[in-house]
Parts: structure tokens; sequence; C-alpha cells
């Protein structure tokens, strides 16, 4: 059977279930998944009692994680987030000197972008938590001169829980 029959409309439940089954696919979640996996790798699948529970419970109190990954063309006069997908003019910066450009201004374009991407997904409380997972820059040489520089800044809004959520402590 196609791949394309497997995505069409199932209608009714046990048509659904009789293509389920047709595309390989199981219907109980994670359980199907582990039980694939543990096949192809010649292991016996171990799924806790309550593990459905324990992972409701992981995804109710784990708090929002957002990254952003910066390129900036100090040639072109360009930089990019990778999770945008637009080109934008160094000009709108308030970078001052594009060739004298350093890696502190860079991480620093960094953070703003990433505090305007939390703000607009609304989980600008978590943008000081913000840190930069890798910083590099490159010397762009054209004949025997540097002509410009590319930065890549990787910053990253780690994972963790929400504030709200308190560890029951015995007194």
């Amino acid at each position: 059977m196609g791949t394309g029959a497997c995505l069409q409309d199932m209608g009714s439940s046990a048509r659904e279930e009789s293509k389920a089954r047709k595309c390989g696919r199981n219907r109980r979640g994670a359980r199907g998944l582990i039980a694939e996996i543990a096949k192809k790798l010649d292991a016996k699948p171990v799924i806790p009692e309550y593990a459905e529970v324990g992972n409701a419970i992981g995804a109710a109190v784990a708090r929002p994680t957002l990254t952003l990954n910066l390129r900036i063309d100090t040639e072109r006069k360009v930089y990019s987030v990778a999770e945008e997908g637009e080109i934008v003019s160094l000009n709108v910066t308030d970078i001052g000197n594009f060739n004298r450009m350093g890696s502190d201004e860079a991480e620093a374009l960094a953070a703003k972008l990433l505090r305007e991407r939390a703000e607009s997904y609304g989980i600008s409380e978590y943008a000081a938590e913000a840190e930069i997972v890798n910083s590099e820059v490159f010397n762009i040489v054209s004949g025997w001169s540097t002509v410009g520089r590319l930065f890549d800044v990787n910053m990253q809004i780690p994972a963790g829980l929400i504030p709200e959520w308190k560890r029951g402590e015995k007194e």
C-alpha cells in the first residue's frame, strides 16, 4: 500500500484500524514505536506501567525552549536568522562600523533578536535565561586583504521546569 493511501481520510473506525495496520501504524502511540525500535535493535522493550502519566506530568511542567541561529556577513552587510528564513540588511541595526564589528556586537544582536522572537511567541519571561551555545567568527579574504567577516552565533533558551512547579519536600 502506498504512502498516499495511508494519508487519506480514513472515515469509519473499522476502516481506520484496517488502514493503520496496513500502513504499519500502531494506534497505541509511543508503545508501538518503542516496540518497533526494540525489534530493530534486537532488544526487549521495557515500558513502565504508568509511562504515559509520567510523560504527561513532564510535558505539563516543562518550560518552553527557543533557539536562534544568527549568521552575519559584514562584507554583504546582511544578517539572517535560520529559523526565520529572511536576509536582512545590517543597516537596520544600531551597529556602527560593520568592518570593526566584533563578537560582542554579534552576540548582542543575537540576544536582541532572541528576545524579540521570545516576545512574539509569548515566552518573553524566559528570554533572560538565554545562553550562547556557540559563537564563531571567520575572516572573508579577497586577494591578500580581509574584506569582511562572517559571524555565526547560536543562542537558546534552555530546557527546564516552569517556575510555578515546586518539588514537594518532606518536612
